[in-house]
């Protein structure tokens, strides 16, 4: 429900450009950096595999803010607060 709560009704405009900023964001330098801080073992055993997979996912991630929003608004806005805000008086 939190993502029902805050993003629908939100332009895919603003999704594809979130996604555009984490793709700028995440290079493939700093992720192999962040590899590296794996123990060793763990990098031998399939370091490489997993690395390929993370280039690949940020690759397809404006595809994957275009299918999360679609999702997003063929559900409907939740009817119930969201946990946490039952007692806060809020605007529709």
């Amino acid at each position: 429900p939190f993502d029902l709560y805050f993003l629908k009704n939100v332009s895919e405009k603003i999704f594809i450009e979130e996604a555009k900023a984490l793709q700028e964001s995440l290079t493939d330098e700093k992720m192999a950096a962040a590899m590296q801080q794996w123990p060793r073992e763990l990098q031998q055993l399939n370091g490489d595999e997993i690395l390929e997979k993370l280039i690949s996912r940020r690759d397809k991630l404006q595809e994957y803010a275009i299918d999360f929003r679609e999702e997003i608004e063929r559900l409907d806005y939740p009817e119930v607060p969201l946990k946490g805000s039952e007692d806060l008086e809020l605007p529709a």
